[in-house]
């Protein structure tokens, strides 16, 4: 094996172990990507907000590049350009998930003494779709709070 080749090996198993320690300190057990997923709060795709992520390292990067030092060391050159093969691999993976999420939509209702209840289903499924609610009122509510997941690109 060519040594770039067995370097290239070593670094994708350095990856692995830097997303592991990562994922221990801003992750949660039921959702690893969990801290990349807050940019959803603002309305952001969680692919879409690790792009500003990816961004943010390269401007570090062209930094360096122009002045030929950092004057933050903490984090070196090297330390970058791995982040940025982590959060690559991390939005292809919730770029995959948005696509495969593309026609869903989840929906909250909420009916007479606010009970409430949420729900979710492929949009091309909801043609011809009736729900069995008590009163005009709750059909109304239901109608009108709903918000769409996935990519709304």
């Amino acid at each position: 094996m060519h040594k770039y080749t067995h370097r290239f090996y070593e670094l994708l198993e350095e990856i692995k172990a830097l997303h592991d320690k990562k994922r221990h300190d801003y992750a949660q057990e039921a959702d690893p990507f969990a801290n990349f997923r807050l940019s959803e709060l603002g309305g952001i795709d969680a692919w879409k907000g690790i792009a500003v992520r990816l961004g943010d390292k390269y401007s570090r990067l062209m930094s360096f590049i122009q002045k030929g030092e950092l004057k933050y060391n903490d984090e070196s050159i090297k330390d970058t350009l791995m982040d940025n093969a982590v959060y690559s691999l991390i939005a292809l993976i919730l770029y995959e998930e948005s696509q495969e999420n593309k026609d869903q939509m989840t929906f909250t209702f909420h009916g007479e003494n606010n009970v409430s209840g949420t729900a979710s289903t492929s949009i091309a499924s909801m043609t011809g779709y009736t729900m069995g609610l008590d009163n005009e009122e709750d059909e109304l509510s239901y109608r009108t709070r709903f918000t769409t997941v996935g990519d709304q690109d």
